[in-house]
């Protein structure tokens, strides 16, 4: 693991790295993780709008795959205040509401399916991220997800491209 760790962050540090939040800026990206109770993983799709230099809106879509004959979905509505370290680095608490739905398999030969359960609750996390051209960004995300069926740790890596 140190083989990889190593130089990937000698590779970041040599990058002209910048880390900001503008005003009426925007983003689309692409994350994959890990559900840590349900031991699981997600596919993630979001968006985030800069409403001022450090408040931003995120609303995301996710696909949790397949675990132990359940699968399910779900949405956040985020609200992140981020705030630069160093002009590299973006670090940003965030407050949210979720939605989930899990359904199960009922048979394995038959690919039935019983009827899910949906949920709404919230979350609140600390993520980071960090621009490495331009206008790409890369960043890590931690957050717990507290919905009515399903209490978890999420942790993933976000890819998004920033429209300016």
């Amino acid at each position: 693991m140190k083989r990889l760790i190593i130089p990937f962050i000698l590779f970041i540090t040599c990058l002209h790295l910048n880390a900001q939040t503008q005003k009426g800026e925007w983003s689309l990206g692409y994350s994959g993780g890990a559900s840590l109770k349900t031991e699981s993983g997600f596919l993630c799709i979001d968006y985030r709008y800069n409403l001022t230099n450090g408040i931003r809106i995120a609303p995301s879509v996710r696909k949790y795959l397949r675990w132990y004959g359940y699968r399910g979905a779900g949405g956040d509505f985020d609200i992140q205040y981020a705030f630069p370290i160093g002009g590299v680095l973006n670090v940003y608490p965030f407050l949210g509401a979720s939605f989930t739905y899990w359904d199960y398999l009922l048979d394995g030969n038959t690919k039935e399916y019983a009827e899910g359960q949906k949920s709404f609750g919230g979350n609140i996390g600390l993520g980071t991220e960090i621009n490495i051209i331009d206008d790409i960004m890369i960043g890590i995300e931690a957050k717990y997800n507290y919905t009515e069926i399903n209490k978890q740790p999420i942790v993933g890596i976000r890819v998004g491209y920033v429209f300016k």
